[in-house]
């Protein structure tokens, strides 16, 4: 897992990869996925494959809901929650627009369209109260307007499969989630889905590359060469033809080309889709500090204090981001 490896990174057991460039070429690599290798802007990692936060579509109910699709190239978060309510109260009961509210994932996304960022290159947090509290409120407004289910519903649907989600089931018409669910989505819901980019994405680009494992070296190795085995899984075609997308889609845009007519057309969408983002300027990403996986699990707890009516937007934000802060600092 990406945040393990800032675990084992900090323990000096891995190798510093620009010291092995001559079998180790990484330049051909999105910037965006090399850089999610790096701690403290050494490249201790290399991404085997990536994904994104994208939105999941279902046509086929926007259409039966008489919902026009806005623009993805343009459309806003407003935009977004429009469509969502209007899909919500042109069907029936148990169907909405939006499959899910904002997840701790998204408040990354949510920071990065505010100019600010989770976690900085020093591992610190780099989000401030006020965005924290613009992202608990429009999660908040998301059920208080109907676009998506009440927060009983949204604490059930956490962290469950494919096939349980409103998405999955063919329940909602929009899903925030990562790149890498859309086939599973669409063969849960037996439906022909789509991936667009994000809200709010022509203004500010929140999304980013993020790595599904990592491939590192020992610190400790005795072959520092074998480097270029791993370079031959990241750049080789031939040993992307036979990875495909088990590990994500590829890093590297000539594999993704070369694995491209091997895919069904689902996961040959989520590749375009990567593709896509790999041609905007997305800021770079790095590997959490330690203190980042408490981070994950103290975002839902003060999200659902707002969700219930327990706290205010203001309280919880500031609340997550005394804890937050206090996480990552060890």
């Amino acid at each position: 897992m990406p945040y393990s490896t800032g675990v084992y990174a900090a323990r000096s057991v891995l190798l510093d990869l620009g010291t092995v460039e001559e079998s180790l070429d990484l330049s051909v690599m999105d910037e965006n996925a090399r850089t999610n290798g790096q701690v403290d802007g050494v490249q201790v990692a290399v991404t085997a494959g990536i994904n994104a936060p994208g939105m999941m579509v279902n046509r086929a109910l926007l259409e039966q809901a008489g919902v026009e699709m806005p623009d993805p190239e343009s459309w806003t978060w407003d935009d977004f929650a429009a469509a969502a309510v209007a899909v919500s109260e042109a069907t029936d009961d148990g169907i909405f627009g939006s499959g899910s509210v904002f997840t701790h994932d998204s408040i990354d996304l949510w920071a990065r369209q505010h100019g600010q960022i989770l976690y900085t290159t020093e591992g610190r947090i780099g989000v401030d109260v006020a965005t924290v509290q613009s992202f608990f409120e429009y999660s908040k407004m998301l059920f208080d307007t109907g676009a998506s289910p009440g927060a009983d519903a949204l604490v059930e649907l956490t962290d469950v499969g494919p096939e349980q989600t409103l998405m999955g089931r063919g329940l909602a018409a929009f899903m925030l989630t990562w790149s890498s669910s859309l086939t599973a989505l669409s063969e849960a819901a037996d439906a022909d889905l789509e991936i667009a980019k994000i809200p709010g994405e022509s203004v500010e680009p929140g999304a980013w590359l993020q790595s599904s494992q990592f491939y590192t070296v020992s610190a400790a190795t005795a072959s520092p060469e074998a480097a270029g085995f791993v370079n031959f899984l990241i750049s080789d075609p031939e040993a992307g033809k036979l990875i495909l997308t088990d590990r994500g889609v590829p890093a590297v845009e000539s594999v993704r080309q070369a694995i491209l007519p091997e895919l069904s057309g689902t996961a040959q969408r989520e590749v375009e889709y990567i593709s896509a983002l790999g041609e905007m300027e997305l800021k770079q990403t790095w590997i959490g500090p330690a203190g980042s996986t408490a981070v994950a699990e103290i975002t839902p707890r003060h999200q659902n204090t707002v969700l219930f009516g327990d706290a205010t937007a203001q309280e919880a934000a500031q609340a997550w981001h005394d804890e937050a802060v206090a996480a990552v600092a060890g």
